[in-house]
């Protein structure tokens, strides 16, 4: 019994001073929309982030701080620091950034995580306060709305090339049906918008535009970056009215002579 009784007074003496000096943890997360910004976007968050940190109670034996970033080719971890190093030679473009600010220790706000990438953004927020929480979370959404946008991300583009799929599928099986009313001019030319439309969809800077997530070099604005491709498809574009290669089509309808026999 005496035994048993020794056993949990030590039991007491460990567990009761963890009691005491836990502190409740209170937490805010917030999903972001997709994002296309510049690196001197980024780095203006990051200093916004910089500003909310309780630094009466920061120092640098309990503070750990990492940035992560990534694309296809290259992983860069630059740790101890919020500064995202644009003299030196980082990539043109990323498509994962995540930054971690942790205090060891009481602090009103210990923790901030952002997470970037293509399939999902996520900005979380800890500590023991929740009033400076809530006002740190309340700014850096803020913040990041502006820089965000309601259409893009990787379920976004799979639908619109699911239906592009399904729609040029159906047009050739249409052109198919119907080849052989058809003269070789208007055949090549329904060809040719056919690839073009197919290009436009599957290999242009679509997936970019509507990307989940990049940070670039320079002006992230999509018409500064891709001026030139832009320009030439809206010559091509432009082109459709004078030369229609559905007209002969069009005419078939109207004169009644287009009819599909379906086996």
């Amino acid at each position: 019994m005496i035994k048993h009784q020794k056993i949990y007074f030590f039991l007491t003496i460990l567990i009761f001073p963890i009691s005491i000096n836990s502190k409740t943890i209170y937490t805010k997360e917030y999903k972001i929309p997709p994002m296309r910004i510049s690196y001197s976007d980024l780095q203006n968050l990051l200093n916004r982030i910089d500003s909310l940190k309780d630094n009466a109670q920061v120092t640098k034996s309990n503070t750990y701080e990492t940035m992560l970033m990534k694309n296809k080719e290259h992983s860069i971890t630059i740790e101890n620091s919020n500064i995202i190093p644009l003299e030196s030679n980082i990539p043109d473009q990323i498509n994962s950034f995540s930054y971690n600010y942790f205090v060891s220790g009481d602090a009103s706000i210990s923790r901030i995580d952002l997470n970037f990438d293509e399939y999902s953004r996520t900005l979380k927020i800890s500590g023991s306060s929740p009033n400076k929480v809530d006002a740190a979370f309340y700014v850096l959404v803020n913040d990041i709305d502006k820089l965000s946008s309601n259409i893009g991300g990787y379920i976004f583009m799979m639908m619109i090339k699911t239906l592009c799929i399904i729609i040029l599928s159906g047009l050739v099986y249409f052109i198919l049906a119907i080849y052989k009313k058809l003269s070789k001019y208007s055949l090549l030319g329904i060809s040719l918008f056919l690839t073009l439309v197919t290009y436009i969809i599957f290999f242009s800077p679509l997936d970019q535009l509507f990307s989940g997530f990049s940070a670039i070099k320079g002006d992230a604005q999509f018409l500064v970056r891709y001026g030139p491709i832009i320009s030439f498809l809206g010559l091509l574009t432009s082109l459709f009215p004078i030369y229609n290669p559905f007209k002969e089509i069009v005419q078939l309808i109207k004169d009644g002579k287009l009819i599909i026999e379906i086996k």
